[in-house]
């Protein structure tokens, strides 16, 4: 992969495809979805023995935070409203920003 390394990284993902004309649909979890389905997760051996390890002395609510932490969005495309509210939000974003810029 050195020659063809992975770019897309916006600071906010979601507003990234809301942008765009898409919303979620779907949000599911590796760990979960593994746990669901009774088969490893689809990470490397060492990475399922150390969350393993971890999670024997974690928190209930870190041991759900480490489970969510990878996985995937199923999106589906924003109805039209949808669409425009989103555009009018950012608009007054970058507003907000461009009077931030000039005020200091």
């Amino acid at each position: 992969m050195k020659n063809a390394p992975f770019l897309f990284e916006p600071k906010d993902y979601f507003g990234f495809f809301a942008r765009i004309g898409w919303k979620p649909k779907e949000t599911r979890y590796f760990a979960i979805e593994a746990e669901r389905l009774r088969r490893p997760a689809p990470f490397p051996l060492m990475i399922r023995v150390v969350t393993r390890i971890m999670g024997i002395f974690a928190s209930p609510q870190h041991r759900l935070e480490m489970k969510r932490y990878a996985g995937f969005v199923l999106f589906e495309p924003a109805k039209a409203e949808e669409r425009a509210a989103t555009e009018n939000s950012d608009a007054q974003q970058e507003l907000a920003a461009d009077a931030k810029d000039r005020h200091g």
